[in-house]
């Protein structure tokens, strides 16, 4: 921040009022010693206190009971699959769209299953006695690539090529221990891209996004929506209502 701030700059209340007040501290304020790696620092001290066995607050024994099981892979390597068969053949057998939303609506069968599809109900912007029903997708933010532009792109920037290949060697890496060949756990992992890709088509990009406002967006065109953000999702619509 201090270095975005220099002596002479023009100053207004109107225009950054926040600069305003505290330009003077900004400019007499010091910075402290340089750090390095203090996300390191933190995460390896996270690890400490999870490993630790000598502690008697109970809170804390819970988060490291917690701890042991999510990365006790012997176990997981025992029981191999098998408790994964049951939801595999039940998501294996869907064919129709009908198929889909009943399996997506039984709790029974798609427990612990990621939903595509989220739905909500909230009163409409600047009309509060109209309300919107939506159907939307989970949203570009969980996307692997997050922006949906970069499925489009025929050459991967530096940047997204870096996080594609970590993806990559994380899911393979931990699909391997989980009983799949590295074959085919390159190819799981290129499915998910590929459905991303199929779904990229119909989700608006970053910059799509910053060009409008939520609330036009909302009010207006009637899209899907993702989070605080608009998004589109395979043609879905909202539906809007009297409150009565």
């Amino acid at each position: 921040m201090k270095e975005n701030i220099y002596e002479g700059m023009q100053r207004s209340p109107k225009d950054n009022f926040y600069l305003y007040v505290n330009y003077d501290f900004h400019m007499d304020m010091k910075n402290g010693g340089k750090k390095e790696n203090t996300a390191q620092k933190i995460a390896d001290e996270m690890l400490e206190v999870m490993q630790d066995d000598h502690s008697d607050n109970h809170a804390q024994q819970l988060v490291q009971q917690y701890y042991r099981a999510f990365t006790d892979w012997d176990t997981r390597n025992k029981a191999g699959v098998e408790p994964l068969r049951a939801v595999v053949e039940n998501i294996r057998s869907i064919s129709t769209l009908d198929e889909l939303t009943e399996f997506l609506s039984d709790p029974s069968r798609s427990i612990n299953v990621p939903l595509p599809l989220r739905y909500m109900n909230y009163q409409e912007y600047g009309r509060s006695h109209k309300y919107i029903g939506a159907a939307y997708f989970r949203g570009w933010g969980e996307l692997l690539l997050q922006d949906p532009h970069e499925y489009e792109a025929e050459t991967m920037s530096e940047d997204v090529q870096r996080k594609y290949d970590g993806y990559k060697a994380e899911s393979v890496h931990y699909l391997t221990k989980l009983g799949w060949s590295e074959a085919d756990a390159v190819q799981v992992f290129e499915n998910c891209i590929a459905a991303e890709t199929a779904m990229s088509a119909e989700l608006e990009s970053l910059m799509d996004l910053a060009m409008h406002s939520y609330e036009d967006d909302a009010n207006s065109k009637g899209r899907a929506c993702t989070d605080s953000r608009s998004s589109r999702y395979l043609g879905a619509r909202r539906r809007r209502y009297d409150d009565r």
